[in-house]
């Protein structure tokens, strides 16, 4: 099964338990202009609830490099991804809350 179709070059993923036998899928992917982050929620049987692509959750990390990347659920069935970024100067990090709608509940997109 495919979970997105983003051509560019991909980097790491995760996978977090939903709380109704869903899951969410996270992962880095080079864009255009630089790293973006994107999220997916699967159903039950697999199948993507957010389009064909997910979401983009943070977009262009230029010349950043993701670290210390993580993805839970919460009791609401929320999605949690937490990222660090070295910017060269030092770590910027991140956190985003993700309802099972897609909204952005936490971290401006």
């Amino acid at each position: 099964m495919m979970i997105s179709s983003v051509t560019e070059e991909g980097a790491d993923t995760k996978i977090a338990p939903g709380t109704n036998g869903d899951s969410y899928v996270s992962w880095a992917a080079m864009g255009s202009s630089g790293l973006d982050m994107r999220l997916q929620r699967l159903d039950l049987l697999g199948n993507a609830m957010w389009g064909p692509d997910g979401i983009l959750v943070r977009e262009d990390f230029s010349g950043g490099m993701v670290t210390q990347y993580d993805l839970v659920t919460d009791h609401a069935g929320a999605a949690i991804l937490t990222f660090s970024v070295w910017s060269g100067s030092g770590f910027v990090v991140y956190a985003y809350r993700i309802s099972p709608d897609g909204d952005m509940l936490w971290g401006d997109g």
